[in-house]
């Protein structure tokens, strides 16, 4: 099934890949496509570090810490994808070129204001995992 041609839209297209656990510093990572009005692509891979999952879930520093990041991974799935979408509008609105934007233990009232709904994305989902994004001003990949 072929995807919307975003160009005639006239905003940026982000389309969620997946998310990749990354073992060697017990990261998670979310792959999305960006895609610009000018029909510019990139990769972006938004990290969330270790230390930002342990933090905001308060995971206990016990044998379990393992089993329940894992558990956490899964059951909040859909918030890590909305916390990396709205960083990477942010990304946009700002026109900064980062590939891996990352999320500290210091964007903690940040996320919580997203998980609460006091945030939320800007964009609109035109097909399932596919976004439509319209900042109020245009800008272009560097």
């Amino acid at each position: 099934m072929p995807i919307r041609n975003t160009k005639n839209l006239e905003g940026w297209k982000i389309v969620f890949v997946d998310f990749v656990e990354r073992h060697t510093d017990l990261c998670l990572l979310g792959r999305f496509e960006i895609t610009s009005p000018e029909g510019k692509s990139k990769s972006i891979r938004v990290k969330f570090s270790r230390e930002f999952i342990d933090d905001y879930f308060r995971i206990p520093g016990d044998v379990n810490m393992k089993k329940n990041r894992a558990k956490i991974l899964e059951e909040k799935r859909w918030l890590f994808k909305k916390w990396a979408l709205i960083r990477i509008e942010e990304l946009i609105d700002k026109s900064v070129d980062i590939d891996e934007p990352e999320i500290f233990s210091k964007d903690s009232d940040w996320a919580e204001k997203i998980e609460e709904g006091s945030v939320l994305p800007r964009s609109q989902e035109i097909i399932s995992n596919t976004y439509l994004y319209v900042p109020e001003k245009r800008i272009g990949f560097k």
